[in-house]
């Protein structure tokens, strides 16, 4: 699996969204130098319609964040909600290690800098509102899904003994 990109200090190590080559807000990420760009070449599905990304970059909300090149993060269960799983950062979780339906991507919250200090949270953090019914979601095997938000905080309050699809690290299910 790509690097969530725990850390908001680590300079130079590549993730799934970006390589952050300065900090402060916004910080200097650059998207050409992710993880995954060989595989898309294309920023835009970085992007969701709805966020102030795409729909006013000079509201207050986005200007606070750190992180202005996506609307979507990672789930921080794929490095351990660590910068340095083994020895070095940048590193991850295989798919392997993982249920099928485990959850990978989801909408962080627009009104929360918080959520966008880096490309990764935990699941307990606040999702987006943007979308009135839900948000999305994206899984180990590339399902997505468009969750009520009622469910997810159900679901993600707190990190259940033996985990579940969303806190789903390979040490909280004993693997």
């Amino acid at each position: 699996m790509p690097y969530p990109g725990w850390c908001s200090g680590l300079i130079g190590v590549p993730n799934w969204a970006y390589t952050r080559r300065g900090g402060g807000r916004p910080s200097r990420d650059l998207v050409h130098e992710s993880q995954l760009w060989a595989y898309h070449n294309n920023s835009n599905i970085l992007k969701c319609s709805m966020d102030y990304i795409v729909k006013d970059r000079t509201h207050r909300n986005f200007k606070q964040r750190e992180n202005q090149v996506t609307s979507y993060i990672m789930n921080g269960a794929f490095c351990e909600y660590t910068c340095a799983l083994g020895r070095k950062p940048g590193k991850s979780y295989q798919a392997n290690q993982f249920q099928p339906g485990d959850m990978v991507y989801w909408e962080a919250h627009s009104d929360d800098a918080g959520a966008y200090d880096n490309a990764t949270s935990r699941p307990s953090e606040p999702v987006a509102k943007r979308h009135k019914e839900g948000f999305v979601a994206a899984s180990v095997d590339s399902h997505v899904e468009f969750i009520n938000p009622r469910i997810y905080y159900q679901e993600a309050r707190s990190a259940p003994p033996g985990g579940n699809r969303w806190w789903c690290s390979p040490r909280n299910r004993g693997r």
